[in-house]
């Protein structure tokens, strides 16, 4: 995709990248977040369309797993994990990756990421993470 990106007129420009991730303190803990905040995304827009409230996007959603969703985005507790995955990332050729946790446990994310994965990427070929 990046290099379509940059066939298409973005030579020269800086990639970003969007990072979607489920993170907490067990892996269950961040399934279960991700399965709670974010089933209603591997809906079809069609199908989001026709759903006004909460009690129909829950039904609507009723049949979707955390295997599904894991296709679809990071699930994990593991730091290091995270900071493999943001590495690959950049690695590619992206100047910025941007987190977004959908899990509602932000306080823990903040903190945790805070601590040990923005630390290591703070400076990386002049590279930023945000």
């Amino acid at each position: 995709m990046i290099e379509a990106f940059k066939n298409g007129g973005g030579n020269g420009k800086p990639v970003h990248v969007q990072l979607t991730l489920s993170y907490d303190r067990s892996d269950q803990e961040a399934a279960n977040g991700a399965l709670h905040q974010w089933r209603s995304n591997l809906l079809s827009p069609e199908e989001n369309a026709e759903l006004h409230l909460p009690e129909q996007f829950d039904k609507k959603t009723e049949h979707i797993t955390v295997d599904e969703i894991k296709q679809k985005m990071l699930i994990t507790s593991s730091l290091e994990h995270c900071l493999d995955v943001i590495q690959q990332t950049m690695e590619l050729g992206v100047e910025n990756v941007i987190i977004h946790n959908v899990n509602r446990n932000q306080q823990l994310f903040i903190e945790d990421f805070g601590a040990s994965v923005l630390p290591a990427f703070k400076e990386h070929k002049g590279e930023t993470i945000i």
